[in-house]
């Protein structure tokens, strides 16, 4: 299908072709044909990670928008001092702030038009790190994280500004979802079950919403917590769906691999890996705790290997430095958490590798058990646009490989015995061959 097929305003679809997205792709053409065709609509789509989610739901909320309506806050003055009331049109919700400054610079970079005009003068609205500065300037579009909208709600959110004689004051600011045309909850299924948001935020949130908005649930997974809130909340209302069976999420194009490391000696086994290793591209390594993450960081770094860490107990600040660093190229190696298993898009990550097995903890039960959902995002860092990939995880343990057995009964695929380096290197060759391939054929269609 076309951008003109889908009916998508001419402006935007030239601008669309001009930042190189030719046309739409599959999960592209199903959510905005579905956003489109109806005035009220409850979507939940589901899509391969590296498939266009992001650009699925920009230009859903792009063709939803009226340019025309004001942008500005309501400010009132009153007994208890002033307060700012922002009304956006359109919401994205992500599940961490470094995917909601990733969507906020996609989405400036499509309505960036030539000459430096903004498409529709759109704005664009971020809240970053508590700072709700931002939203005394208006905007047609609100970008941030389930926290942040939560403390709007509440009415806990104030900020330092002047009034009209310059006088330092300090308003309030109200967020209102009465006026809202379309909420785009991204990662829908991390959202609902973190620990900042949650079923009853989550309901919250879509009961403040204007009942006629449209809303679109959006993730490469969705599992059975979200699906069983879906049959309750929207019992008496028809929700559209786009779903992927389970056994076709796997990502074709990362080849999944794994070692079996002597017991306690990954951290050993990652310097001799990349010290001997000719792979260019970046490498992101997955953990399940910041601890761990400190301590590989340390251990890596006192090897005289250059590398980065994040994760969410970082002040904000080292957080954007890390990601920048690594958005940018600068950064080879990257040691996370979960923190960045989601959303985000680089297409210089040709390496991921699990040195544990993600797993999740249920407070009800108390028990730990495999987070299947959490396995596919984080090896979907990796194999994106298009390219290929591939990951490596690390097992020291009997029970470290039957996890891994479980993961791949569970998604039905292939992860292969690594035996030695030599056989990656060989890997690393083959892939960055068939990438050069892809990206001549990106650029010339040839």
């Amino acid at each position: 299908m076309s951008w003109e097929k889908l009916g998508i305003s001419t402006e935007l679809k030239d601008l669309l072709i001009q930042k190189g997205f030719t046309k739409p792709s599959r999960i592209q053409s199903s959510v905005i044909s579905k956003i489109k065709e109806k005035p009220e609509v409850v979507l939940r789509a589901q899509s391969q990670n590296g498939s266009g989610k992001t650009l699925s739901f920009l230009v859903s909320s792009l063709e939803t928008i009226d340019e025309t309506k004001s942008t500005e806050p309501s400010i009132k003055s009153g007994p208890m001092g002033v307060t700012a009331t922002f009304s956006p049109q359109a919401v994205i919700l992500s599940n961490t702030r470094e995917l909601a400054n990733q969507i906020a610079k996609v989405l400036h970079n499509i309505v960036t038009m030539p000459g430096g005009k903004t498409y529709k003068n759109l704005k664009i609205c971020l809240i970053k790190a508590g700072d709700y500065s931002s939203l005394l300037g208006g905007g047609h579009v609100l970008i941030t994280t389930p926290g942040t909208i939560i403390n709007l709600l509440k009415g806990s959110a104030k900020v330092n500004t002047v009034d009209a004689n310059q006088k330092p004051i300090t308003a309030k600011v109200n967020l209102s979802l009465k006026e809202l045309k379309i909420l785009t909850i991204d990662e829908a299924d991390d959202i609902f079950s973190g620990s900042q948001t949650g079923p009853q935020n989550t309901e919250s949130i879509l009961k403040a919403t204007n009942p006629k908005a449209k809303i679109l649930f959006i993730s490469a997974t969705f599992n059975d917590e979200l699906k069983k809130f879906f049959d309750r909340y929207y019992e008496n209302k028809q929700v559209e769906k786009i779903e992927i069976p389970q056994e076709k999420l796997n990502l074709t194009n990362v080849r999944q691999l794994f070692f079996e490391t002597d017991r306690g000696q990954k951290t050993d086994f990652l310097i001799k890996l990349l010290k001997n290793i000719g792979f260019e591209g970046q490498i992101i390594i997955f953990v399940n705790r910041t601890d761990e993450a400190n301590k590989m960081h340390k251990a890596l770094n006192d090897e005289d290997f250059k590398s980065y860490v994040l994760h969410a107990d970082l002040d904000n600040a080292e957080r954007d430095k890390a990601i920048k660093l690594f958005l940018k190229g600068d950064l080879k190696v990257l040691i996370t958490t979960n923190l960045l298993s989601r959303g985000i898009d680089n297409k210089s990550v040709g390496f991921v590798i699990n040195a544990d097995i993600p797993m999740k903890f249920d407070p009800q039960t108390r028990t730990r058990s495999i987070d299947y959902e959490c396995y596919l995002h984080r090896v979907g860092r990796t194999g994106r646009f298009g390219h290929k990939g591939i990951a490596l995880n690390l097992v020291d343990s009997s029970d470290d490989t039957k996890k891994l057995k479980d993961i791949q009964d569970y998604y039905k695929s292939e992860i292969e015995p690594l035996q030695k380096l030599s056989t990656l290197e060989a890997y690393f060759s083959e892939m960055t061959e068939d990438n050069k391939g892809i990206d001549k054929f990106l650029e010339t269609g040839k």
